[in-house]
């Protein structure tokens, strides 16, 4: 076999320290989403992401420029070619869905508009919600 085309990595030998019912390793919000799903399902679980944080989904993302009063969820939103590689998979293009609609709700309770969300707020109700921030 022609080794140039492969990574060959020697045998070892990897200790068992725990056992879990579920083991997500990476996927971003994907990830977690699937996670936190097994883990409310009372499963065992463990994450292993690379990064030692997830950044999100920034709520201005959702608000177009130049147009008043207008929210966009999912994969019309404004990102980045890199970006938008891993919001637009159907569990983050979900938790927009269900930012956008809170966001309206407060819009409309408090005759305001969309650029004037208190995010603060917005993120309070969707914990309260159980949504995945």
């Amino acid at each position: 076999m022609d080794n140039s085309q492969y990574f060959v990595e020697k045998e070892r030998k990897t200790p068992i320290t725990e056992k879990k019912d579920v083991i997500v390793v990476g996927g971003g919000l994907t990830g977690v989403v699937a996670a936190v799903a097994a883990a409310r399902n009372g499963k065992s679980v463990l994450l292993i992401e690379s990064k030692s944080c997830f950044d999100g989904i920034p709520y201005r993302a959702m608000l177009p420029q130049g147009v008043d009063n207008l929210i966009i969820a999912g994969r019309s939103i404004s990102a980045t070619h890199e970006a938008m590689g891993s919001i637009r998979n159907m569990a983050q293009c979900m938790a927009m869905g269900q930012a956008a609609g809170v966001a309206a709700s407060l819009v409309t309770l408090e005759d305001s508009n969309f650029s004037k969300v208190d995010i603060g707020e917005l993120q309070r109700i969707l914990r309260e919600q159980k949504a995945c921030l």
